[in-house]
């Protein structure tokens, strides 16, 4: 698998912050004034008098604001940012249920995917070595490609929709023959050399 980790949030799967009153927005971008993700808002400003609810859709999908809210680390006060009685900017209403201490023991957790991803990473030099090659160029909802090192193949699978997608394994490719590294889903059957991937499902072959 190619993965980032941008930002600690991601793995554990917090959501962005809904901002519904532009005045708490505005506020807090007067407060904090160097945002860079607001440089040119002197043209949203007036937008916002005008349509004020567009205004507010537009903010919450143009901003990264309302991903950088607070990490939610427990469901106890301020989501265990802080031991004052609020933290320096909103916490998400979610944080009783997302958060990282609830993460922490729950092997199917998006937390425990990343340390997973992580580790496969460091025991196969393939993942940072392979070479690239892309498979299924013109669909619109697989990636597919193999990365090739040191006489290894690997073989990704990833559907990004929400639809089922049936899948093949490219030509060369027999997946009764290879090791499922990892997958997010529990049953990882294999017919005719292809299966019917599920929404957002991700499954990583290795192959020698």
């Amino acid at each position: 698998p190619t993965f980032i980790i941008y930002k600690f949030i991601q793995t554990v799967s917090l959501l962005s912050y809904n901002f519904t009153n532009i005045t708490i927005f505005i506020i807090y971008k007067l407060i904090e004034s160097v945002s860079l993700s607001c440089n040119n808002t002197t043209n949203i400003l007036i937008f916002i008098i005008h349509k004020f609810i567009k205004a507010v859709s537009l903010l919450a999908y143009g901003s990264r604001d309302n991903a950088r809210t607070p990490v939610q680390w427990t469901d106890g006060k301020c989501a265990g940012f802080t031991t004052a009685d609020r933290a320096w900017f909103h916490i998400n209403k979610n944080y009783k249920d997302i958060n990282v201490e609830s993460q922490i023991d729950d092997e199917n957790s998006v937390l425990n995917y990343y340390r997973e991803l992580i580790r496969i990473r460091k025991e196969n030099p393939i993942i940072i070595y392979g070479d690239y090659k892309l498979h299924y160029k013109n669909s619109k909802n697989l990636w597919v490609y193999e990365r090739n090192y040191e006489g290894k193949r690997m073989l990704v699978v990833l559907n990004f929709s929400d639809k089922a997608v049936r899948f093949k394994a490219p030509e060369g490719f027999d997946l009764e023959k290879g090791k499922l590294l990892i997958g997010n889903y529990k049953d990882n059957k294999v017919v005719n050399n292809g299966f019917v991937t599920r929404p957002w499902e991700a499954r990583t072959y290795i192959f020698g």
